[in-house]
């Protein structure tokens, strides 16, 4: 749960880092391209980080 926590704020920080710049869509499409390609690959690691938190806590359980 605590990891959980840490995600959550740094998914919070980065948003609210991206609004201040203007909103979602000014932030993606200006000429910064790069922006877009690191929010995917965030987006990608963050999914891959909770897929592994959910399956480590499965195969726990199941040695129990």
């Amino acid at each position: 749960m605590k990891q959980f926590k840490g995600i959550l704020a740094l998914i919070t920080l980065f948003a609210s880092t991206a609004l201040k710049a203007g909103t979602v869509e000014e932030v993606l499409r200006g000429n910064a391209k790069h922006n877009v390609v690191i929010t995917v690959l965030i987006v990608i690691f963050l999914g891959i980080v909770l897929y592994m938190l959910r399956l480590d806590r499965k195969i726990n359980k199941l040695g129990k």
